[in-house]
């Protein structure tokens, strides 16, 4: 009877660690997905491009626009559903779908461009191209992905930095002398940053100089980004706009968080009741055991 005892304690014991390992598992593939790093999803992408000469590019862009066709077709069936649009957002949504097929025919020509480049230059000459075209390519598609993001700071390659200590007042005990410390600017995004930054980015992305089909693409999105941070009342309402969704998934991954640990609770607290009605009186023991080995 004391082995019987022993197993089922020490398999109520394996099976309490495993669910504990399997919910932690759980939530922080959960936090994960929820956290999704754009930094990491860039860095596998680059190390998953793979260089086959001549026809790399060719057969990238082929894929982005197989892509590019894909959403299309899920755009259209979605339009084919009885919605309740407005004209001004009909309209809105035909002209992105125009600037778009634009975009398209315009990387499309550049392309064609480049590959007839290609053919009359020799071996060296044409490695060296290709070399210049995948550093052009992941600038144009760091740009292109912050302007999907909506993140004017990430087009032009910055962030915005505002770290103020602010002022404080002090009084004297006993005393009606006081004085204010003034506060300090430790880091700041000033308008000198901004236009230095998009002089660089311009440089990089002018279609002159890169050779990426959708290098004028790319140059369009920094031009608009630095247009709209160089003006203060737009960058301000810009900024607002961006505290006011960050304040929400903040919100939102507070909300998971709590969501989880409160299962998490209830899953141990209702193991524990179970472990004390099997265990009896050596329920003490093997917690005591089990807290010495984890």
């Amino acid at each position: 009877m004391r082995r019987k005892r022993e197993r089922f304690s020490l398999l109520l014991l394996t099976l309490f660690c495993g669910s504990t390992l399997l919910l932690s598992l759980t939530t922080t593939i959960a936090l994960e997905d929820h956290y999704s790093d754009d930094y990491v999803r860039q860095v596998i992408e680059e190390d998953q491009q793979q260089y086959y000469g001549d026809e790399y590019y060719y057969d990238e862009y082929h894929a982005e626009k197989d892509l590019y066709n894909q959403q299309q077709q899920q755009q259209q069936q979605q339009n084919d559903e009885p919605t309740m649009m407005t004209e001004e957002e009909r309209y809105l949504l035909e002209q992105e779908h125009l600037a778009q097929e634009q975009a398209d025919r315009i990387a499309a020509e550049r392309e064609r461009q480049f590959q007839a480049e290609l053919d009359r230059m020799d071996e060296e000459q044409r490695k060296r191209a290709l070399q210049q075209k995948k550093k052009d390519h992941r600038r144009v598609q760091q740009v292109l992905r912050a302007a999907k993001r909506n993140d004017l700071y990430g087009v032009l390659g910055m962030r915005n930095w505002n770290l103020k200590l602010p002022a404080k007042h002090i009084q004297l005990p006993g005393s009606s002398i006081g004085f204010t410390i003034p506060g300090i600017t430790i880091k700041e995004t000033t308008d000198k940053d901004i236009r230095k930054q998009f002089r660089l980015k311009a440089r990089q992305l002018h279609p002159d100089k890169n050779k990426d089909g959708r290098a004028e693409e790319a140059f369009m999105a920094a031009e608009t980004a630095a247009a709209i941070l160089s003006d203060p009342d737009q960058r301000q309402a810009y900024d607002q706009a961006m505290q006011q969704q960050r304040a929400q998934r903040m919100a939102a991954n507070k909300q998971l968080v709590s969501s989880a640990s409160k299962s998490m609770w209830q899953i141990s607290n209702q193991v524990v009741k179970t472990a004390h009605i099997l265990l009896g009186p050596f329920f003490t023991s093997v917690m005591i055991l089990l807290a010495i080995i984890i």
